[in-house]
């Protein structure tokens, strides 16, 4: 890189650019089932606005798990 890419590499990661962004939110996924299962003591999200993300997220994982595509 040159010396100006990597002095804009800094600058983006210091603004907070995410350059992983599908890890992010599996990350932040995974972290919102933790806690809805340490409050809950279940996995079973009810189904509406207010957890439709973590919804959709848990069912694509439980499909590709029983697909046998879950690393």
């Amino acid at each position: 890189m040159s010396p100006d890419q990597i002095i804009q590499f800094h600058y983006l990661e210091k603004a907070g650019f995410i350059w992983s962004f599908l890890e992010d939110v599996w990350m932040k996924s995974y972290e919102e089932l933790c806690v809805y299962k340490r409050t809950h003591d279940h996995f079973m999200i009810p189904t509406g606005k207010e957890r439709l993300s973590l919804n959709n997220w848990l069912f694509s994982r439980r499909k590709k798990f029983k697909e046998g595509k879950l690393a």
